[in-house]
């Protein structure tokens, strides 16, 4: 499911942790935020946010290097071995976070409702994890939005809005051919009234006739 850009914003600033709302609180919104900023604006695979570790991560450069299989910790397409660059706002964010980091995993979620802490450093399973996003989605209203939303939303931004390369947008999502990314780029509505009003001004272009 797709989410236009005002409504990722509602969803990233109910989760922001700076703009959390005390009586209202989301149940770990700092990892449900960061999850967020790493699938839209570095368009990483929700498996690959969830396993994304310090080690893989030179704030310094800028770059988030994604390894492979063995060291992943899941299982990643051969084509998926790549280097993606941080942006500027997300790097200082990361260096904050950095400080405060219990373990080598940048998403730092409770192995188990009961079990308010980290277990060998190791997050509970990326399913569950999933799950839980999609119940916070869900809790702002948006009930068919899943982990794989805010990755839809940033190709289809980035192709759609953007007029970014197929060829761009795909090297920054690991895929191997523009045909797979082409499926994660969805028509925006605004966008395909302005096409369908801009047919009909050329059909009608100096003409007095009606439809």
């Amino acid at each position: 499911v797709f989410l236009t850009l005002e409504e990722l914003k509602t969803v990233t600033r109910a989760w922001n942790p700076a703009n959390q709302d005390p009586k209202q609180p989301i149940e770990h919104c700092a990892q449900l935020y960061l999850f967020a900023l790493l699938c839209r604006r570095m368009m990483l695979r929700p498996s690959e946010a969830w396993f994304a570790r310090w080690e893989q991560t030179d704030l310094d450069a800028g770059e988030y290097r994604l390894l492979d299989e063995e060291k992943s910790g899941f299982n990643v397409k051969v084509q998926s071995y790549r280097t993606i660059p941080i942006p500027p706002h997300l790097r200082d964010y990361l260096r904050e976070l950095k400080k405060i980091a219990k373990s080598n995993y940048l998403i730092e979620w409770p192995q188990g409702y009961y079990n308010k802490k980290l277990i060998d450093g190791r997050p509970m399973q990326a399913n569950r994890f999933f799950r839980h996003v999609s119940w916070a989605l869900s809790a702002l209203g948006f009930k068919d939005a899943t982990a794989y939303s805010f990755r839809h939303t940033g190709a289809t931004h980035m192709v759609v809005k953007m007029r970014e390369a197929l060829s761009t947008t795909g090297k920054i999502m690991g895929h191997k051919s523009e045909t797979t990314t082409e499926i994660y780029v969805h028509p925006v509505t605004d966008d395909m009234r302005a096409a369908i009003e801009k047919l009909e001004a050329m059909e009608y272009a100096g003409e007095n006739a009606r439809p």
